[in-house]
């Protein structure tokens, strides 16, 4: 839902205007996630989670995603978007957080709510 400042500020905008500033109607949300494994994935493993990661988005629906683990504690954290204009569903988002809780090498999934990509 838009926060009312940003009612008040589209009212004066014509379609063109909402669509080239993802406003309105044409706001696109993406939702993040920050995972922990049991143990830190090396660099080799950690190419080939992400990978394995890459063909499962890729084969549901739409979206696209990338991660990036951090070198101190081996956290990994992300994000799921569109292909397109547009947002990922709900379902997508539910669907991420089941793969990664299946994997065996994840200890712990923080799938966050969709927030504006924009702002």
């Amino acid at each position: 839902m838009p926060h009312a400042k940003t009612c008040t500020r589209i009212c004066g905008m014509n379609r063109r205007q909402r669509k080239k500033r993802r406003v309105g109607e044409f706001q696109e949300f993406v939702f993040a996630f920050r995972l922990a494994t049991h143990a830190p994935l090396s660099a080799s493993e950690f190419a080939g989670f992400s990978t394995e990661f890459g063909r499962f988005v890729d084969g549901h629906g739409p979206i696209v995603g990338g991660m990036a683990q951090l070198e101190q504690d081996g956290a990994i954290f992300g994000s799921v978007a569109s292909r397109d204009r547009g947002s990922p569903t709900e379902a997508n988002r539910v669907a991420v957080e089941a793969w990664f809780s299946a994997r065996a090498e994840v200890s712990s999934i923080e799938v966050g709510s969709m927030f504006d990509a924009w702002r």
